[in-house]
């Protein structure tokens, strides 16, 4: 997961820098900004999944900041940090589709669950797409000698693609036919998720 705290505050950086390290997420990545300016630097180059603004920084204002980056980073998690509730900003906030707001002094249980919930989300995310790439493998093989969509199967750069096909014999069509897909194919599919990236895809599919 790759966070980015952005706020021109340098004890507020090291204090949710400080949280977010007491939580060991796995690969995670601290990205910091110290003004709208360097955010929006940052974003160019990263697409953060959870970001941190304050509202009120030099330079470039949060606000402006996320408008500046929001088609490059569409599914970031924008989490405003202030300690202002004028309504203007929350206006602003809502148009850039900013939906959540921690107020200074920010209480540690609150940024741990946005954290949290960020975190599930990804996860979900992860299983959703890998779901989708299992079904398109499973679809060419079984579309085998017939003719083919152009691009059917869309793969992304900077990835790793694993197609595991599992032919039934004798002896499990000895079995029930649902013994492979009730039994076999759930375990695998832990298996392999324990020790698959975010940047892996496998397919798992019977014939």
């Amino acid at each position: 997961m790759i966070i980015l705290i952005a706020d021109d505050e340098n004890l507020v950086r090291i204090y949710l820098k400080k949280i977010i390290k007491d939580m060991h997420i796995e690969d995670s990545i601290i990205l910091e900004a110290k003004n709208g300016k360097e955010l929006v630097s940052i974003c160019q180059n990263y697409q953060p999944d959870l970001a941190f603004v304050d509202i009120k920084m030099p330079v470039l204002n949060g606000l402006d900041a996320i408008r500046s980056v929001k088609s490059n980073c569409p599914d970031t998690n924008w989490i405003l940090l202030t300690g202002f509730s004028e309504f203007e900003y929350a206006i602003d906030a809502i148009s850039l589709g900013v939906k959540e707001y921690l107020l200074k002094p920010i209480e540690v249980e609150a940024m741990i669950e946005i954290i949290n919930r960020t975190k599930e989300h990804l996860k979900q995310k992860k299983l959703d797409s890998n779901h989708y790439f299992e079904l398109q493998v499973t679809s060419l093989f079984n579309a085998y000698g017939m003719p083919c969509e152009e691009n059917k199967l869309a793969l992304s750069k900077g990835q790793l693609y694993y197609a595991f096909l599992f032919t039934e014999s004798r002896f499990f069509k000895n079995k029930e036919n649902s013994f492979l897909y009730q039994t076999i194919l759930p375990k695998l599919h832990q298996w392999l998720s324990s020790w698959r990236t975010s940047q892996d895809q496998s397919a798992l599919f019977c014939n």
